[in-house]
């Protein structure tokens, strides 16, 4: 597990969320899974999950890597990172939210968190989000 930020942090998350931020969800260039990785990038300076810095086909192809790593996305992550209270979730931190789609993940902006969306970032309360993990 991680949790070194590197200095300047704050910028390259900010930076990235303007990139993304009119960007819609498309699975090959712009998903939940690549756009968290990004932002542990931005923060961290590399991400736990590199296999998904890497184009994804379809859905189907994102699950069959997300069922090759742990049953559930969560899972997953939890294998990387420490979970925490949705209440300590900070700036930068991995958070999960519910949609019809299924789960998504997204990262913490403090009092909102960035999803990416059929038109570009959504930004949602985080009493909206159902899980957290410390980055």
């Amino acid at each position: 597990m991680t949790g070194l930020r590197k200095d300047g942090w704050e910028n390259r998350l900010a930076e990235l969320i303007e990139s993304k931020r009119d960007i819609p969800f498309c699975w090959k260039t712009n998903n939940c899974l690549g756009f968290v990785a990004q932002a542990e990038v931005a923060v961290q300076g590399f991400s736990e999950f590199p296999e998904v810095l890497e184009p994804l086909e379809n859905k189907f192809a994102a699950l069959r890597l997300i069922r090759k790593n742990g049953k559930t996305l969560d899972e997953w992550i939890d294998k990387k990172y420490q979970r925490i209270s949705i209440l300590s979730a900070q700036r930068g931190d991995i958070c999960m939210m519910e949609t019809a789609e299924g789960a998504a993940v997204g990262v913490c902006l403090g009092h909102n968190a960035a999803f990416v969306g059929k038109n570009g970032l959504e930004f949602v309360p985080v009493s909206l989000l159902i899980k957290a993990w410390r980055v």
